[in-house]
């Protein structure tokens, strides 16, 4: 608020209010601050008593908030009116109004003062309760009403935000001001507002996610919660601060219109993750500073990517190398033979045929096996071994060159051009709807409507015959913890918001979570969340954990592995390079080493 004169003149019936606006500037808590005061009546109008207590409010309150309001009336005229219902809360329900008291911070202290006197400030309280219910419901607890009472006495009142059944009560006497000074030790602005009459104060947890994930929390008998994310422990934090008993009671919401039915039967809304803040919430919801960037984006699953463990080792080989290296192991074994039978080729006979052959392959001996069938089986068997060991190393290339390969649809137009089915929500559709645009006109003629926590919905994605919109961090999520399938996102992202904690509008509990929210952001509240809580307690919307749909006989070979058998691979390559220029540069030594570890081989099978 910029210092100034504001006056705001408004004139109902016979009620007159003048508005004086304070700004008082400085930082920290202190006793008093300096403070400026514009357009305050003169002590005549304001009379002594009254002006000397507002002044002792200022100069004695901790302010927490460097916007101070005070709303002074006037009622000379017929003073009388101001007590009857229907004058006092349609007059000070429209001054609040005028002065747009929502863009006020939460912690701003707002000073009511009435100029009439009365012989029972108790008549002021018994009219009060609507006024208690626009306060409340615009987030504004401390506020005091200074009403003047007969013999120079100054009642002062304020609500209690859990006074009647968990709701705003109407104003009450806190303290009395007379003779320059307040006669009881009560604070005027206490810093919690208790609850005096035990209320237990039911609040539902919402936290909705893509495809029927949401994170719900355990509830003990003490209605206490298990602090297994960051969410929970700032509800715990909560609960310390404003004194009061919680009860967090885990709801499943199955759509907006639900949670909009939740709001409306004045049940309490928190929602820490997975909410899409759309305007048509903005009505009944208050959506705070987001913890996590997230996306909206057009994902379809992929179930042909995860294979059996001891296929990995093969991962690399499609059916067209394999049918590749068949093809030249038959066309050898025909060569091989016909050879054989056309030439009669003299061989170097050895006494062990079949170890032989085994020796000439691991370069342990100096001579081919004898027969047609040996001959055959090692030359096929060192081609296809060549075969395997290219086509292997090529794959594992291709897979340390190129991780984040993209394979599949990756593009809208892609999508429009495959003969995958996009489907959601309604909501989701309506994105679409502009005429202008060729592309989105087809999205929105071709988009299929479905319920999205229908079985048959979550059927069709995962059966891979649809594309539709989800969260980026489940697709992150499942990809990362599911490996049975992938979860392939688009390019085109729909839109990117900061995933919202959001109350019901007008909570009490809103300026709590805001505060402690943003202490927990520069605590590195976004990579706790993200990494560590976020999905901890993921479920699906029929309760079952999500592992089942983890096979627990399949894995995923990751580039690791790859670079772990890379590794291994040149280690020995490296090594047989070396025995192969030993052998070179001392054959005659080599051969007699060989030739004695054969013969000691050969004694120890016998």
């Amino acid at each position: 608020m910029l210092p100034g004169e504001n006056k705001f003149r408004f004139s109902f019936l016979t009620c007159g209010l003048i508005l004086s606006l304070v700004t008082i500037y400085g930082s920290g808590y202190c006793a008093a601050l300096n403070y400026t005061l514009y357009d305050i009546p003169e002590e005549d109008e304001l009379e002594k008593g009254l002006a000397d207590c507002l002044s002792h409010l200022i100069g004695t309150t901790n302010w927490r908030t460097l916007t101070f309001l005070m709303i002074v009336n006037d009622t000379s005229k017929q003073p009388a009116n101001l007590l009857k219902r229907s004058t006092f809360d349609r007059c000070l329900e429209k001054v609040l109004e005028s002065i747009q008291m929502e863009r006020m911070e939460a912690h701003a202290k707002i000073i009511i003062c009435l100029k009439e006197r009365t012989k029972n400030p108790e008549s002021i309280a018994r009219l009060s309760m609507r006024t208690s219910e626009i306060l409340w419901r615009e987030n504004k607890m401390n506020v005091i009403m200074l009403v003047k009472v007969e013999n120079g006495l100054i009642a002062a009142l304020t609500y209690r935000p859990f006074g009647t059944n968990c709701k705003p009560a109407r104003f009450e006497v806190i303290n009395w001001w007379e003779g320059g000074r307040f006669l009881l030790k009560n604070k005027i602005f206490p810093q919690k507002m208790k609850n005096l009459n035990n209320c237990t104060l039911d609040y539902a947890l919402i936290t909705n996610d893509a495809i029927g994930l949401s994170m719900v929390g355990k509830l003990f008998d003490n209605e206490e919660s298990t602090l297994n994310a960051v969410g929970w422990k700032i509800i715990s934090i909560i609960i310390d601060r404003i004194n009061l008993k919680l009860r967090l009671l885990p709801k499943k919401i199955r759509s907006d219109k639900d949670m909009r039915r939740e709001v409306k039967r004045d049940t309490l809304i928190l929602s820490f993750s997975g909410t899409i803040p759309t305007p048509d919430k903005l009505d009944t919801l208050d959506f705070l500073p987001g913890h996590m960037e997230d996306s909206f984006v057009i994902a379809y699953y992929d179930n042909f990517t995860a294979v059996h463990f001891w296929k990995n080792v093969l991962l690399p080989l499609d059916g067209s190398v394999w049918l590749s290296i068949g093809l030249s192991f038959l066309l050898l074994a025909i060569v091989i033979q016909l050879i054989s039978y056309c030439h009669d080729i003299d061989l170097i006979n050895e006494r062990y045929d079949f170890l032989s052959s085994i020796a000439i392959f691991l370069r342990t001996g100096g001579s081919l096996p004898s027969s047609n069938l040996g001959r055959t089986g090692f030359v096929a068997w060192s081609l296809l071994s060549y075969l395997i060991t290219a086509a292997y190393n090529s794959g594992m290339v291709s897979h340390l060159t190129a991780p984040e390969l993209e394979r599949g649809i990756a593009t809208f137009d892609e999508l429009l051009k495959s003969e995958m089915i996009l489907a959601g929500t309604e909501v989701h559709r309506s994105f679409y709807e502009d005429q202008s645009d060729p592309m989105t006109r087809k999205i929105y003629e071709n988009f299929k409507v479905f319920d999205s926590n229908s079985e048959g919905y979550r059927n069709l994605f995962f059966a891979g015959e649809i594309a539709t919109g989800i969260l980026e961090s489940y697709a992150s999520f499942f990809n990362s913890k599911i490996s049975n399938g992938t979860i392939r996102v688009l390019k085109d992202k729909i839109f990117t918001f900061h995933s919202p904690i959001i109350v019901t509008k007008g909570s009490p509990l809103a300026s709590v979570v805001f505060k402690h929210l943003l202490r927990v952001l520069e605590a590195g509240f976004d990579d706790y969340w993200t990494n560590r809580c976020r999905w901890e307690l993921a479920r699906n919307e029929t309760g079952e954990d999500v592992k089942k749909y983890k096979p627990q006989d399949t894995r995923t070979i990751t580039v690791q592995h790859l670079e772990g058998a890379f590794f291994i691979y040149f280690t020995g390559l490296g090594v047989s390079l070396l025995v192969h220029l030993a052998e070179h540069l001392n054959h005659r030594y080599i051969f007699r080493i060989r030739r004695n570890f054969m013969r000691w081989f050969w004694t120890l099978v016998q």
